[in-house]
């Protein structure tokens, strides 16, 4: 120790957080030099160097944590806890004298230049005042040490029990505490504690003798959620201290840039746990977690994760290696998946997995079909649900019976149209990378994968207006009553195109649709030319394939309650299953905000004009 200066310790500078790594001179300079290291990285100018000599280590693995400071430099002061809380709960509470304070013109409040009058935030600032009611106490950034831990082995142990004797809730996060001991002397008098953060704070060591002094005087079995991101304690730390508190459900350790977890042990009975801002590549590197039978929410988000292995293969594994059946939810939103493997994998990978955020990935970002035309969010949507087979939410949307079958039917044509533009001897190698490819067959059907590759389609620059264009022709459905569905002002030629009831007498409109027409304006537009109400319509799109409905495919829409696209019960309003997609040759294009380009792969479709289902 220098001046009241040593390793470890914790300082403030204008609101700033750092450590001291090194105490003593720096060539080339005279006096002496505090080496800190800054928590946030961006502040600091090396990683410990100065002139190609090296003074200290870092925590952080940030290129440019530290720099040096004067000794002198003047540091914010520390609080304790209750000087916190009384700064941030009670610190403008009027006394009886000034009560009256918020009259005074100096106190006047002008919004858009008109002066406004406080009514009643006096009784809610006395009542955040009033300590003994506070059951969830925030106090992050606050500058506090418990400088009064000596205090409080000398009788003093009922201060902070006497002054918050209702908190269930501590955010002691970004604060200047050293050791674990400091905050354990803090909780070990809030007995009804359930939950603490501790985010930020860059403990020295856990104190080897910690569980004799806290734990069995007081083993804390109400906390259940616990807290330790951004604190770059190792992992085995964590596990251990996670492990004190037997009754523990939800623990977080993000951004402590941990690549990969040991064997330590974590209680068993966590149902939560969050990893997210890592720097694990795969989900083979947090295997340990495999071993929580009762985990149910896992977090992954913002790590460079690109497989399920350390090696980018599609996951065939036996039940062995896969995670509980208990893990339901599974969030890998802006990880750095490429590819469909991992997400190929996922479904033996998480036997029970209903729940996936997968957004913000780059493989969403470029997506193409097997022609080249470049594929929407929508689309990439919809083949991630035909690839899971159980999941019922994708990235907090629920999935719907309908939304299952289209994105089945849609992932199979997918799969055709790869098929029959690749050489007959690719077949194999192709349905390996489609491992959903079977199942959807025996939903849905074989399909025909007749290989066209001799005579390959003349290619469309896919950004010409060709390839933004899709020529649609429209007819009218047998069974569609005029007279129900036209408008008053139809024109005579509208009405001739629909009025014939003999098929080969209505007029077929063929124009040219942009790809990128939402359902709606598409109802919109066909209605306007035929003279008919659009809310009266469905529309179907004509499907290439057998007219066999297939073993299975009814189940995908047996459903309880009822959806939007009028199922109830499990059973159409018009006719049996057949009836809504025309034994599979149709298929209904669900008036939403998607895209025509979401349903019409190549440059041709057909569209029938049928009357909405009621």
């Amino acid at each position: 120790m220098a001046d009241g200066h040593h390793i470890n310790q914790r300082r403030s500078y204008y609101g700033h957080l750092c450590t001291i790594r090194y105490i003593g001179p720096v060539q080339g300079t005279s006096g002496s030099w505090l080496g800190v290291e800054w928590d946030d990285g961006q502040r600091g100018k090396h990683a410990g160097f100065y002139n190609g000599m090296k003074y200290f280590k870092c925590a952080s693995s940030h290129p440019t944590p530290t720099s040096f400071v004067r000794p002198s430099r003047p540091a914010d002061p520390p609080r304790n806890l209750l000087e916190a809380v009384k700064h941030k709960y009670a610190s403008d509470i009027p006394d009886d004298s000034t009560a009256n304070a918020s009259n005074d013109k100096n106190h006047a409040i002008h919004i858009s230049g008109k002066e406004v009058e406080e009514v009643g935030f006096d009784r809610i600032r006395r009542q955040h005042a009033d300590f003994k009611e506070l059951r969830i106490v925030v106090v992050d950034g606050l500058c506090i040490q418990n400088s009064e831990a000596d205090a409080y082995k000398n009788g003093k142990q009922k201060a902070i029990a006497e002054a918050l004797p209702r908190v269930q809730e501590l955010d002691l996060s970004r604060n200047l505490f050293e050791v674990l001991s400091e905050i354990m002397d803090i909780c070990q008098q809030l007995t009804r504690l359930t939950s603490l953060r501790l985010d930020g704070n860059r403990l020295a060591n856990l104190d080897p003798g910690l569980d004799e002094h806290h734990f069995q005087t007081r083993p804390f079995t109400s906390l259940k959620s616990l807290s330790l991101n951004d604190t770059l304690l190792r992992w085995e730390e964590v596990a251990s201290l996670a492990s004190a508190f037997p009754s523990l459900v939800t623990l977080s350790a993000s951004g402590n840039e941990y690549t990969e977890l040991t064997d330590a042990v974590l209680p068993a009975g966590l149902t939560n746990l969050s990893l997210e801002r890592n720097k694990f590549t795969s989900l083979e590197a947090i295997g340990v977690v495999k071993n929580l039978a009762d985990l149910q929410c896992l977090s992954l988000g913002e790590n460079p994760i690109t497989s399920a292995s350390g090696k980018v293969t599609s996951l065939d594994d036996s039940h062995s290696s896969a995670f509980p059946a208990s893990l339901v939810e599974l969030n890998l939103p802006y990880c750095s998946i490429e590819d469909w493997s991992l997400i190929d994998g996922l479904d033996s990978l998480f036997p029970g997995l209903t729940s996936l955020r997968v957004s913000h990935n780059p493989l969403y970002d470029s997506l193409r079909a097997a022609d080249g035309q470049p594929l929407t969010p929508d689309d990439g949507y919809m083949l991630t649900v035909a690839r899971l087979s159980q999941l019922t939410r994708l990235n907090f949307s629920s999935i719907s019976p309908r939304d299952r079958l289209d994105a089945g039917l849609y992932y199979l044509s997918q799969i055709r149209a790869e098929l029959s533009l690749a050489a007959g001897h690719a077949a194999p190698q192709i349905i390996r990378r489609h491992p959903r490819y079977s199942a959807l067959c025996r939903l849905y059907g074989q399909l025909d994968t007749t290989a066209t590759s001799a005579t390959p389609p003349s290619h469309v620059d896919p950004r010409s207006l060709a390839a933004a264009l899709a020529t649609v022709s429209f007819k009218i459905d047998d069974s569609l009553d005029v007279s129900a569905v036209s408008t008053p002002n139809s024109s005579p030629a509208q009405s001739t195109a629909v009025a014939g009831r003999d098929p080969q007498t209505r007029q077929t409109w063929d124009c040219e649709i942009p790809r990128s027409y939402t359902i709606y304006k598409l109802t919109g537009s066909v209605a306007r030319h035929y003279g008919l109400r659009p809310l009266a319509l469905q529309l179907e799109l004509e499907c290439p394939g057998d007219d066999t409905w297939p073993d299975g495919a009814e189940s995908d829409l047996s459903s309880e309650g009822s959806d939007d696209d009028g199922i109830t019960n499990g059973r159409a309003h018009r006719g049996d299953f057949r009836a809504i997609l025309m034994q599979r040759s149709r298929q209904v294009l669900t008036p939403l905000t998607r895209s025509l380009d979401t349903w019409v792969e190549g440059p041709h479709a057909t569209i029938v004009v049928c009357a909405r289902a009621t």
